[in-house]
Formats: structure tokens, sequence, C-alpha cells
């Protein structure tokens, strides 16, 4: 699927998610029975059939997350998190980490996480659409105000997408301007520094539009956003979601500014955990956590290179044990582990969007290249203490050793929870340290480091050698 193109895929996509809406009791709900399809949002929107799409943003953003070959599961593949040892399918080893490149041509692998992406950015322009059509009143449309939160929150939803976007491909970049007719050229592939921008004006528009919204949000945002369900709330969210892209992209400022508007915490009564979450469940219609799968597996190096006595070790990895409850390991292409994760027990376990411990992190960061060597180190020894059970290190102005100490804590606290580690590795300049990495392996079975996913060929083929903005990124 090209980027500028509205597919069959996306009416479906909409339509299911209003079919998830009525049916789910575990994850999502609505009272609304109705399936918006692309033709009535366009052309004859409804109300009802605006808010289930709305709703149906959410679904479209978590509906890669938890997948076996998914962004949780390829991106801790690739950042030596973890390991999926399917007997069916050996390119979790044999493309993700014995090739020298990922493999465009297969969505499933190297070609992944781009069509639905995208798509969810498109089925947001609908939203976006639809809003202008709906008279501005709150039975037959929606009030200015719904108007104003509706449109915050598909901004902040998009922003999110791009993000996925950002980091898969890395240096190779994407598409941005996408909401193209089906005859329209091909948006450019742009840098992934002017994604970023573009992460930061629709989020600080979605910032402004979620101020002007209301006291509520006319449409359901599931228990994965319990705290964070109504305009004023979810406009913590979309700051904290600045921080980190702000973070991303070496803006200080910008992330200093976001972080003290965002739902940071480390005052009496703080939860590490507070944050919204891509919720999931096994009712009719709704979609499990398949990260609970028996193939996805722990990387050892997450317990031979702990700090002793880090109690998030054990908190989130258990040892493997035969059937008689002694330790075992698992062989698969001379790879081998001990250890599973305990992060996600059942097909319903919530995945972090983004959560406050993360943010305590992302300000030692901040703090640290603003000049303030102690709040950073504040920052780094509180969550040390409090979510590894260790003590505190020396404040240290060295950028090598407060990196190291970054990235170690980061690590720990972010294990398997959104690729973190990867892309930690890539923008802090850390991917080609062989300390941090197995890239020594047997001979007959080389590792490499995939630093970016790479444009997938469908999307190469339908551009054509000649667009200018995909040089040297295809291989035809």
């Amino acid at each position: 699927m090209t980027t500028n193109h509205h597919s069959k895929k996306l009416a479906a996509v909409l339509a299911a998610a209003a079919i998830t809406l009525g049916m789910s009791c575990d994850s999502l709900e609505s009272t609304d029975l109705n399936n918006p399809n692309l033709d009535s949002l366009t052309k004859k929107p409804t109300r009802s059939g605006l808010l289930a799409a709305s709703t149906g943003l959410i679904i479209g953003h978590r509906q890669q997350v938890a997948q076996t070959n998914g962004f949780v599961s390829l991106l801790g593949i690739l950042g030596r998190e973890s390991y999926c040892f399917d007997k069916a399918d050996p390119r979790f080893i044999t493309e993700m980490l014995e090739a020298a490149g990922l493999d465009a041509s297969s969505p499933a692998f190297g070609g992944n996480e781009w069509q639905q992406p995208y798509q969810n950015i498109r089925n947001a322009f609908t939203v976006l659409g639809a809003l202008e059509a709906v008279p501005q009143d709150p039975i037959a449309g929606v009030t200015a105000e719904e108007k104003a939160a509706i449109t915050g929150f598909a901004e902040t939803i998009q922003a999110l997408d791009f993000l996925v976007i950002h980091n898969t491909r890395w240096t190779n970049g994407g598409p941005i301007d996408v909401n193209r007719e089906l005859e329209a050229t091909p948006a450019p592939v742009e840098s992934k520094d002017a994604i970023l921008t573009h992460v930061f004006q629709l989020l600080d528009d979605g910032a402004t539009k979620l101020a002007a919204g209301g006291s509520s949000f006319p449409f359901a945002l599931g228990n994965g956003f319990i705290g964070f369900d109504d305009p004023a709330s979810f406009l913590k969210v979309n700051r904290a979601i600045k921080a980190r892209a702000a973070v991303y992209k070496g803006d200080w400022a910008a992330a200093d500014a976001a972080l003290a508007a965002s739902f940071i915490d480390d005052t009496a009564g703080f939860d590490l955990t507070a944050g919204v979450y891509h919720s999931f469940g096994t009712g009719s219609g709704d979609v499990v956590n398949n990260l609970v799968s028996p193939n996805i597996l722990a990387h050892p190096k997450l317990v031979t290179e702990a700090e002793a006595g880090d109690i998030r070790v054990d908190q989130k990895l258990e040892q493997l044990t035969d059937d008689a409850g002694d330790p075992t390991t698992t062989t698969s292409r001379d790879l081998t582990t001990g250890y599973k994760f305990k992060l996600y027990p059942t097909p319903s376990s919530h995945i972090p969007i983004i959560r406050n411990e993360e943010l305590i992190l992302l300000r030692a960061e901040v703090r640290f290249h603003l000049g303030d060597i102690t709040g950073a180190y504040d920052d780094i020894n509180f969550i040390r203490g409090v979510s590894g059970g260790l003590g505190p290190v020396v404040p240290n102005p060295d950028e090598a050793t407060f990196t190291t100490e970054l990235l170690k804590q980061r690590r720990y606290s972010l294990m398997f929870e959104g690729g973190h580690r990867w892309i930690d590795l890539r923008r802090l300049n850390r991917a080609s340290d062989p300390a941090l990495l197995d890239i020594v392996a047997p001979a007959a079975h080389p590792h490499h480091f995939s630093q970016f996913f790479p444009l997938p060929l469908a999307e190469c083929l339908a551009r054509g050698s000649s667009d200018p903005s995909i040089a040297g990124k295809c291989s035809f």
C-alpha cells in the first residue's frame, strides 16, 4: 500500500474498530454499534460514526504493537532485549539478527511498521475531514469544544504514528505529506529530522486544540487511558510525547518545557507506572497481547550484565524451568537463553505508551544537557533507588560516563516496552559498541546490528526509480 492511497483496508479498519468498540468489555467500550465506513465518513458523516472512528484511532495505533512480529517484539530483537524462537519461521533469527540488512520485500519483517502507521494517519485525516462536514450541534454533529477535543486527540495520535515511522526507518526517513488523492503523485520521502519537526507541529497544534476542548471527550478512550481520559489530562500526555520527541531531536529547551507541562511526578505519592497504555482483551472482536507467546524469550545479557542487586531483573524476568522445576535453557541456531519475561503474563496485559518512569529518565537527560549535572543525577539516583533498589552513583560531568549510566537505567526501567533499547543505542551513538551488543557469534552465524528498517519494496516500486527522494534507499 502506498502512503497516499486510500485503500479498501482503510474502510475495513474503521469498520473493525467500530466492531471492537461495540463488543469488547476488556479494553475499549462504546454504546455505538454503528460501523463507520469510509464512504459515510467522507460524504455524509454522522455524530455516532465520527465518535466511533475517533476511538478507532486508538485501535489503529495499537494494531501492530503486540504481535509476535510487531513493534515491541521486532525492536526488542534488534535491541538485544529478546529472542523469538519460532520453529515455523526462522526469520526472527536469520533476518533480524544474522542478515546484513532487513528484507524490504516482506511486510512481516523488514517491510513491517509502515502500512499500519500510515493507514492510521490517513484514518485520522478522515476523522478531521468529517469534523469539517458535520454540523456544529451536540445532537446531529459536534460542539465547538468537542471539535477542538477530537482534533487535538487525532493530531496527538498522528504524532505517535509518525514516531513509529521515525523510530523504525531512522535515516531512511519517510513521507509526511500523505493526505493526497488516489491519483496524486506520492509524497516525497523526507528526513528523520523533518519527521520530528512535523511531530512537533502536530503535538503543538494538538495541545492548543486540547486546551480548548472542554471538560470531556465525546468518545471512549478505553481503560488504557484511565486518569488521562479528558482533554485537560490528555494534554499532559501530549506534552509527555513532545518531551520524548524533543529528546530524540536533541532540543533540550523544548523537552524541558514539555516535561514541565506533562504528568511527570516524583513527589510524595508518585507512581512510576502512571501513564497511558495500549489495552488488550479476549472479548469478541478485540485484540490480544501476543507477547505472552512461549516463543518470545529474554536475551540472557539482561541478566548477566545487570548490576548486582538490581530488583528489576527479578521483577521482569523469570528463569526457564523443566518439567521437574529445575532451571533449564533453550537453544535455536546457536542462540541460547534460560530466561523469559514476566512483563505480560496474560493476553489482556497492557503495554505502556508512555509512563512516569520514562519521563523522569528523560528529565535526567535534559537536565544534563542543560548543565544541571546535580539535577540529572538526582533523577538517575531516584530511579536507581526506587525502581532498581540500588544505591546512588556520584554525579560526574563527563558525558560518556553519564550516557553509560543513563543507558543502563533506561535498559532496565523500560525493558521490552517499546523498542527503547534499540532506539537509544542509535540516537546515543552506541550502536557500534561491541560491549553493548552480542555481535560476536559463531562463525557460521555472524550477527549484525541493523540500524533501520528499509523502505518497503512495494513503496519503492510504486514510486519508481525516477523518484529522487528515494535515491539510495531502495533495492529494485
